[in-house]
């Protein structure tokens, strides 16, 4: 799980929850039993061969039904060891296809209750499930069985083989009947201790799939290294920035003039398509930043992720100084499974509840502050403010919680379109420039010069919305982006 928090945008694309709760649950348990699976095969594996040595002692001319045993176990082994990764593979897929349809499912319930697909829905996992079973669970079972009653028959057939060849030998005098009946009991322990042997492989052969899964997922790439190397450039290019900036004596902190940068910057997915080239920008810090797209053009989300470090450029660099805070509100609703509160602070568990409830009442959240007002919301484990609470009361918490936090440099994806009149929107549109002109959102004023500089970059719907900011970026079809001044950097004296 903690490689997974880890993983690249394309790593997480790649593994669904399904995928990662079997992983969780299934797989990393089956994968940890290798180690004791292994110890004891050395135990039954020393035992086995200290029998082997005193009966050759005693009598060497039953070594060939010795090494007949393990030779045909191993051949056995060997030959079904692939039908018995298929079958657990097979058998895992379409567990994880039923585990996928539940999980789907039950994040689209409110489409399935719309259309009345409830009916629809059970005949289809019922029809996953009998498939499963069918295609899955039998074959295994099938296979395991065979498995299982192959090294059970073994030892019996190799008694009775030296029985019918040692008989003579005793009748004639050259064995006595004493080494004889010791041989056939000491190959019944034989036979034992190697069917005891014979489960611990075919167990650790099953358990193969399962590791591999793991190591799989333990080696997709991750972007620790990427924000690493970024980090690395950045703490280089803010330092030769500090060095450059000349402040007038007037201001406080010399950071607060080092410019966010697009430097050459550039974006081309592995398939080939293009977004950005070479774009190269300059925006001073305390700015507030309307991204749009000309027509046709759809971009505006990928480049505030760009800015947000979500995602990295493929040339150049977006230069954000080390010192400041990134914090990128994606456009759906995120929620975690846990209390109102720590939805709402994430990140910010300290915030003041004073603030946190004046922010509320701004954005005109009644029902979140009403549900506040009950000590249980309080806690971590609550869930019960969940179903009460409308899509729109979800979208203005999830911006809350970025006004909250008031990071250096905000991004917000779309946080005007989950509401459908003018009015509606004012608040949300009145609370980012809050942000930008008082250095944070409820912070008192007369601590504003001591506060860096707040940062915002957002995608309005309209033109009219872009107008409040003070700069406006414009990604243009041949990927370059044009940049033009807003009405509020014009009414600025």
């Amino acid at each position: 799980y903690r490689k997974y928090l880890n993983y690249t945008w394309d790593s997480r694309q790649k593994f669904g929850a399904a995928e990662m709760k079997i992983a969780l649950e299934c797989d990393v348990a089956e994968a940890s039993k290798c180690y004791t699976h292994g110890v004891e095969l050395s135990r039954v594996l020393i035992r086995v061969c200290l029998v082997v040595f005193f009966t050759l002692e005693k009598n060497p001319r039953s070594w060939w039904i010795i090494l007949l045993m393990p030779a045909l176990m191993a051949c056995w082994i060997y030959c079904r060891q692939r039908v018995s990764l298929e079958v657990v593979e097979a058998e895992c897929d379409w567990h994880l296809k039923v585990d996928e349809f539940v999980v789907m499912s039950c994040e689209s319930y409110s489409t399935v209750a719309e259309y009345h697909a409830r009916c629809n829905m059970i005949e289809l996992l019922s029809e996953k499930l009998r498939d499963s079973t069918r295609h899955g669970r039998i074959p295994k079972q099938q296979v395991d069985m065979n498995n299982k009653y192959f090294s059970k028959w073994l030892g019996p057939v190799f008694v009775a083989l030296y029985i019918s060849t040692a008989t003579t030998r005793v009748l004639e005098g050259s064995l006595s009947v004493g080494k004889f009946l010791a041989t056939i009991s000491i190959l019944q322990g034989i036979a034992g201790h190697f069917e005891e042997f014979y489960r611990i492989l075919m167990s650790l052969s099953v358990l193969v799939g399962p590791l591999r899964f793991v190591v799989h997922l333990l080696n997709m790439p991750i972007d620790v290294p990427a924000f690493k190397q970024t980090f690395e450039a950045h703490r280089e290019m803010t330092i030769k920035a500090r060095a450059q900036v000349r402040q007038p004596l007037t201001s406080c902190v010399i950071e607060d003039a080092i410019p966010l940068q697009l430097l050459n910057m550039g974006l081309t997915f592995s398939s080939g398509v293009k977004l950005l080239t070479n774009v190269s920008l300059s925006v001073p810090q305390g700015s507030l930043i309307a991204i749009m797209a000309a027509n046709s053009v759809k971009a505006r989300s990928t480049l505030l992720k760009l800015l947000g470090q979500v995602v990295f450029p493929t040339e150049g660099h977006v230069f954000m100084p080390t010192h400041l805070r990134v914090l990128h509100v994606s456009y759906q609703p995120q929620m975690l499974m846990t209390g109102m509160w720590l939805n709402l602070t994430l990140g910010m568990q300290d915030a003041p509840h004073e603030r946190v409830h004046a922010i509320l009442a701004d954005l005109g959240m009644r029902k979140t502050l009403k549900l506040l007002e009950n000590k249980e919301s309080m806690e971590d484990d609550d869930l019960s403010w969940l179903g009460n609470v409308s899509a729109t009361e979800f979208a203005l918490i999830h911006l809350a919680r970025g006004f909250i936090k008031s990071a250096e440099v905000t991004l917000f994806s779309r946080p005007l379109a989950h509401f459908n009149t003018p009015e509606a929107r004012r608040p949300v549109l009145a609370m980012i420039e809050e942000l930008v002109a008082n250095r944070g959102v409820r912070l008192p004023a007369e601590g504003r010069h001591r506060r860096r500089p707040r940062t915002c970059f957002f995608t309005p719907e309209t033109d009219v919305e872009a107008d409040h900011a003070d700069y406006i970026w414009t990604i243009e079809a041949d990927h370059s982006i044009s940049v033009r001044v807003g009405k509020r950097r014009r009414l600025m004296p």
